[in-house]
């Protein structure tokens, strides 16, 4: 009976060990975001796919979900809070009742410029 008992112990280790390995063979990375493919967050997130699967030799598998499949804003931060999605992206007005500090690029006419814009956020302010 003993021998069974180790037998089996055993067996199931070995087992689970094969299960847990074959699973692990590749991770799923879940991305959401609002846009069409056509646009430029849209062709980024495809070149980040094509590269990190590149890069990875294939480990990492990333499913797009663009033009709002996923669902709205709520449904996104939802996924990524439970773990069903690794990544999201949505307007910065969205994302601003999570920290006041960027309820101030909601402000109209705060940059009169791209240029402006850009000296603001890549100084020491941004």
């Amino acid at each position: 009976m003993r021998k069974v008992i180790i037998f089996s112990l055993l067996s199931t280790l070995v087992f689970s060990f094969f299960s847990l390995t074959a699973a692990w063979a590749v991770m799923p990375i879940k991305l959401a975001h609002p846009n069409v493919p056509a646009t430029p967050m849209g062709r980024a997130y495809e070149l980040f796919k094509e590269d990190l699967e590149k890069r990875s030799n294939g480990f990492f598998k990333v499913q797009i979900y663009d033009s709002s499949k996923y669902g709205n804003f709520d449904a996104v931060v939802q996924g990524i809070s439970m773990g069903v999605l690794q990544m999201g992206s949505d307007g910065i007005g969205n994302f601003s009742v999570f920290n006041d500090a960027l309820m101030l690029y909601d402000m109209p006419f705060l940059f009169p410029s791209y240029e402006s814009c850009d000296l603001v956020e890549d100084g020491p302010i941004g």
